[in-house]
């Protein structure tokens, strides 16, 4: 696909927060561009959600957006999204840049892990090509783990992420000592990433990096960065700012 150069407008698009750290990321790496950031409360969570629902959903949302903020890139901050969304999107909106999240399966096969535990929803492990591609490959051992509500966890008990990690031990623990690394299929669970490494005592990647990487080829940066926080329910808006000064401090 031709690299279409854009302007230094992005939009940044999850179901909640999880794509909130992804795009601190971008912006710790790329200072000097206009963020959007969009928060689909309402379709919270993407995991379960019918493809077709989805994929309507996510085009009438970045038009709108489109039409208000004339941003030239999309980042899907999504895996679930990605799964089912990216090709449609990109036949539908062909003048804009899209971005797509995908588990690190790959990052991690080239790194040499061949015991790989993919964390992800129903939807990502159902739909994502690389996944299934992976899954074919007789070098590896690919076991798919599906999350159910783990997003919803996540958001919920975001001031204290120790509960969120605690639902889940049980379903992780079966695989300690069969595995010698962890692919994050949501970005939702990088919140978590610290505790799963700490507890499987085996790295733990995202596909957080090789987006931002791939976003460096679409925009060109500007003098000055430009932050703005949506979602279309808006007495959670605080939540997605609250979280963002918390990454700022952690720094």
């Amino acid at each position: 696909m031709a690299i279409k150069k854009s302007n230094r407008k992005v939009l940044f698009l999850d179901s909640g927060i999880g794509g909130l750290v992804q795009m601190h990321q971008a912006y710790q790496k790329y200072p000097h561009l206009e963020y959007i950031y969009f928060a689909d409360y309402l379709s919270l969570p993407y995991g379960n959600k019918s493809p077709v629902i989805l994929r309507q959903n996510l085009y009438n949302i970045i038009k709108t957006l489109h039409a208000k903020f004339n941003f030239g890139t999309v980042v899907l901050a999504c895996n679930t999204a990605t799964s089912v969304a990216i090709s449609y999107l990109r036949e539908y909106l062909p003048s804009i840049n899209f971005i797509g999240t995908e588990p690190a399966v790959n990052l991690a096969y080239h790194m040499g892990y061949r015991q790989i535990l993919v964390l992800a929803t129903h939807n990502t492990i159902r739909y994502n090509k690389t996944l299934w591609r992976f899954s074919l490959n007789p070098e590896i051992k690919l076991w798919l783990q599906a999350m159910p509500r783990l997003a919803q966890n996540v958001e919920v008990n975001i001031d204290d992420l120790s509960v969120a990690f605690t639902q889940i031990r049980p379903v992780i623990s079966k695989y300690l000592n069969k595995i010698d690394c962890v692919v994050l299929g949501c970005t939702h669970y990088t919140l978590l990433k610290n505790s799963i490494e700490k507890f499987m005592s085996v790295p733990v990647l995202d596909g957080n990096l090789g987006v931002i990487n791939r976003m460096a080829n679409y925009v060109t940066e500007g003098k000055k960065a430009k932050i703005i926080f949506l979602t279309n329910e808006e007495k959670k808006l605080n939540r997605i700012q609250k979280l963002w000064d918390m990454l700022e401090d952690w720094r």
